[in-house]
C-alpha cells in the first residue's frame, strides 16, 4: 500500500452544489488537474480521484468554498487508475454526493442510455454536459460521448456522471470523442477493504461486513436488561449461541433473551425429547407485548416455527409449560438478515431472478427502475423449503399500487403487473406464515417503446399485437376520413391477459369503451366515428399478463354511408354496413298525402340501429325504437306533401349489415 504523506487537497464547492450534482472536488497539481467525489466514513472523509492526477506530485492545491486548503494522505491506488485520498479535515464531506456505494448502477445503466457529466472549474463555476452512455456491457467501466457537439477538455478527469441525482461513475480518461468511466459500484468494491478499517459498527453492518457480529447478546449484556416476570425457577438465558434448552413443568415459564439488528427472519426448530412436556412458545418485545405465539406442542414432537421481527432491539422467547414436566431444546437459526432483506443493493435488473429467505412477520424489499409505461410478468420458482407470502408494488412515495393474495412458495405464481410512469418502484415480499425460501423472476413483457410508440399506427384493415399486463396501457393511432364504421376483432391468445378497449378523439375524450375481456376469448366490437381526424385506440391491462392480437377492419366508408348517390325510390332496396356511432343517410323522393312503409330484411351479421325521417331542413319527423338488424320491421309512414326527405339509420350497438326496402301501401 502506498502511504505518501504531504499531499494537500483543496476542495471547491459553491452554493449550487446542494442543488446540482457537480463533482465534489476540483484537484490541481503541478502536473495535472482533475475532479473527484467525496465519501464520509466514520469520523473520516475520503476523496476518490483518478490516480494519474495525484500520484506524480508531492502536493495538490485548489481552493474550497471557504477558501481553505485541505491536506490529505494518499492511502492507496488501484490498477483501474483510481486513487483513494484521506483528508485531514472530515468536515469537507458535508458536501459529499456519494450514494450507497453504487448499488443501483447495474439496474440503472441496464435501462438508461443518457445522463449528465458534472464538471467543476477551479473558480467554482459548474458546467453540466448531457451525455450518451455506450458500451454498457463492460463490468467495471462504461463509455460515454458528449451530446450537442460538446468537446472534452483538460481537467475533466474525475468528473462525476449522474442519472437524475444518482452518481453512477467517474470519468477516467478520454480517447477522441469517447470517455471511459469507472463505475461507482466498482469503486466501492475496490476500496472496500480499506474503507472498512475506518467504518463504524453500524456502517460495517450496512456494508455487509458481519464478522465478529452475534445475533444474540452476551450473558452480561442480557442481565443488564430487565426480564419479563417468570413463574417457577429463575430463567435459563442462552445468549452465546442459537440453542435454547432447559427444564419445564406445568404452570412454569422460562424467558430467553435475544437481540435483533432489525428486519430479521428466524426459524425455530425443536429437537424431540424423551422426557416430554407440553408447552407453548411466544415472542415478546421489550415492552412486554406478545408478537407471535404457537399452539400447545409436546416436546417429544418436532417443531418448525418461522417467525421474525422488523425492528432492532431486545426480544424475549418465552417457553410456557402447559402440562407435565420434562426437557425442551430449541435451535434458533437466522434465515435472513436485515442486509439480505432490505439492503440498498437489492436491485432488480432487466429480466432478473432474485431469491432469499423469509419468515412470518418479516419483509424483503427490492428496487426496480421503470422508464415509463412498462408491462412486467413476475413468476415464481417453486421451493421445497416453503414460506407463505404476499407481494406488493409501491411507488417512490410509498403508495401501494398492486398486491397479491397470500401464496405458498412451493406453488407457482404468474403475476402480471405494470406501471405507467417513469421512476423507481419497490417490490415488497411479506412473510405471512412459516419460514422458507422464495425465488422470483421479473421479466419485461412490453417496453414503453412497444406500448405507446409514435410508430403504433393502425392502417386500413391492419392486424396489431403485443404484450400487456395489469396497470399498463397500449396506445395506437388511426386516421378516419369522416363517417366511418369499423369492426375490431380479436385473435384468441394462449398467453392471456384481461383488458378493456377505449376509443378517444384527438382532444382525449373517450367516445366508446368495452367491458373487461380475456385475450383468450374472441371479441367482435363494432364502433365508428363521424368526424374526420386522428383517433386513439387504447388497450388497458386489467388483470394478469399476456399477449393480445386485434384486427381493425373498415366495414363502411364515408362514401358508402353518406354519399350524394344514396337515393332511394319506391320499391328500391338499400343495404350496407353500419357500426355503433356511425350513421347512413338516404334521400327519398315521395308523393304527398301517400302512405308508405319501410320493411327490413333480417340479416345474419347483425347491428343494432334506430331509423328516423327528416325534412330537407333537418327537422326530425318520425323515429323508431332501437332494433336489431336480424329482426323484421314494417314501419308505416306518410308525408303531408311531395318532396325530398332524408332517411337516417343510426348505429347504436355492434357492427353488421342492414337491408331495407321502401314500398307504397
Amino acid at each position: 500500500m502506498l502511504n505518501l504523506k504531504g499531499i494537500t487537497v483543496t476542495l471547491l464547492c459553491v452554493l449550487v452544489c446542494k442543488f446540482s450534482n457537480a463533482s465534489d472536488a476540483y484537484v490541481r497539481t503541478v502536473h495535472q488537474e482533475g475532479q473527484g467525489i467525496l465519501r464520509p466514513i466514520g469520523e473520516s472523509c475520503f476523496l476518490y480521484t483518478p490516480a494519474h492526477v495525484v500520484t506524480k506530485s508531492q502536493g495538490v492545491l485548489v481552493e474550497t468554498r471557504l477558501r481553505k486548503n485541505l491536506r490529505g494522505e494518499l492511502i492507496n491506488t488501484y490498477p483501474q487508475d483510481l486513487a483513494l485520498v484521506k483528508l485531514d479535515d472530515s468536515s469537507a464531506c458535508q458536501e459529499s454526493s456519494w450514494k450507497d456505494g453504487g448499488e443501483r448502477v447495474e439496474a440503472i445503466i441496464s435501462v438508461i442510455s443518457s445522463g449528465r457529466m458534472n464538471y467543476k472549474h477551479q473558480q467554482g463555476r459548474t458546467e453540466v454536459y448531457d451525455v450518451e452512455i455506450t458500451d454498457k456491457a463492460v463490468d467495471s467501466t462504461f463509455s460515454l460521448k458528449l451530446k450537442d457537439g460538446k468537446k472534452f477538455r483538460k481537467g475533466m478527469s474525475g468528473s462525476i456522471v449522474t442519472v437524475g441525482d444518482y452518481p453512477i461513475g467517474m470519468l477516467l480518461s478520454v480517447e477522441g470523442d469517447t470517455g471511459t468511466v469507472l463505475r461507482m459500484d466498482t469503486m466501492a468494491d475496490l476500496s472496500r477493504r480499506v474503507i472498512l478499517r475506518y467504518a463504524t459498527d453500524k456502517e460495517r453492518i450496512e456494508l455487509g461486513d458481519l464478522s465478529n457480529r452475534e445475533s444474540q447478546v452476551s450473558n452480561t449484556e442480557a442481565n443488564t436488561k430487565p426480564l419479563l416476570k417468570t413463574n417457577g425457577p429463575a430463567p435459563s438465558i442462552q445468549n452465546t449461541s442459537n440453542e435454547f434448552k432447559g427444564s419445564l413443568s406445568e404452570g412454569m415459564s422460562v424467558d430467553h433473551v435475544f437481540l435483533a439488528r432489525g428486519n430479521t427472519a428466524y426459524r425455530i426448530t425443536s429437537e424431540p425429547q424423551r422426557d416430554k412436556v407440553q408447552y407453548t412458545l411466544g415472542i415478546f418485545d421489550d415492552a412486554g407485548n406478545e408478537l407471535f405465539s404457537t399452539r400447545r406442542t409436546w416436546s417429544d414432537k418436532k417443531l418448525d416455527w418461522g417467525v421474525g421481527v422488523t425492528q432492532p432491539g431486545e426480544y424475549i422467547l418465552r417457553v410456557s409449560g402447559a402440562r407435565g414436566a420434562g426437557k425442551y431444546q430449541f435451535t434458533m437459526n437466522t434465515l435472513a438478515t436485515p442486509e439480505e432483506l432490505i439492503s440498498n443493493s437489492n436491485i432488480i435488473g432487466t429480466n432478473d431472478t432474485f431469491s432469499g429467505g423469509l419468515s412470518n412477520g418479516t419483509v424483503a424489499e427490492y428496487k426496480f427502475l421503470a422508464r415509463g409505461n412498462t408491462a412486467y410478468r413476475i413468476t415464481s420458482e417453486p421451493q421445497r423449503e416453503k414460506v407463505q407470502y404476499s407481494l406488493g408494488i409501491f411507488d417512490d412515495a410509498g403508495n401501494e399500487l398492486f398486491s397479491t393474495r397470500r401464496t405458498w412458495s412451493d406453488k407457482q405464481l404468474d403475476w402480471g403487473v405494470g406501471v405507467t410512469q417513469p421512476g423507481e418502484y419497490t417490490l415488497k415480499i411479506y412473510g405471512t406464515s412459516g419460514a422458507g425460501r422464495y425465488q422470483f423472476t421479473m421479466n419485461t413483457l412490453a417496453t414503453p417503446e412497444e406500448l405507446n410508440s409514435n410508430s403504433n399506427i393502425i392502417g386500413t384493415n391492419e392486424t396489431f399485437s403485443g404484450g400487456l399486463s395489469d396497470g399498463t396501457v397500449a396506445e395506437y393511432k388511426f386516421l378516419a376520413r369522416g363517417n366511418t364504421a369499423y369492426r375490431i376483432m380479436s385473435e384468441p391468445q394462449r398467453d392471456k391477459v384481461q383488458y378493456s378497449l377505449g376509443i378517444f378523439d384527438d382532444a382525449g375524450n373517450e367516445l366508446f369503451s368495452t367491458r373487461r375481456t380475456w385475450s383468450d376469448k374472441e371479441l367482435d366490437w363494432g364502433v365508428g366515428v363521424t368526424q374526420s381526424g386522428e383517433y386513439s385506440l387504447k388497450i388497458y391491462g386489467t388483470s394478469g399478463a399476456g399477449q393480445y392480437k386485434f384486427k381493425l377492419n373498415t366495414i363502411a366508408t364515408p362514401e358508402e354511408l353518406v354519399s350524394n348517390s344514396n337515393i332511394v325510390g319506391v320499391k328500391d332496396a338499400i343495404a350496407g354496413a353500419l357500426a355503433s356511432g356511425t350513421f347512413a343517410e338516404y334521400k327519398m323522393v315521395v308523393e304527398g298525402n301517400t302512405a308508405y312503409h319501410i320493411v327490413s330484411e333480417p340479416q345474419r351479421d347483425k347491428v343494432q340501429y334506430s331509423a328516423s325521417i327528416h325534412d330537407e331542413s333537418g327537422n326530425e319527423l318520425f323515429k323508431t325504437r332501437r332494433k336489431w338488424s336480424n329482426k323484421k320491421i314494417d314501419w308505416g309512414i306518410g308525408f303531408p306533401k311531395s318532396g325530398t326527405y332524408i332517411l337516417r339509420i343510426n348505429g347504436t350497438n355492434g357492427a353488421g349489415m342492414y337491408h331495407f326496402k321502401l314500398l307504397e301501401k
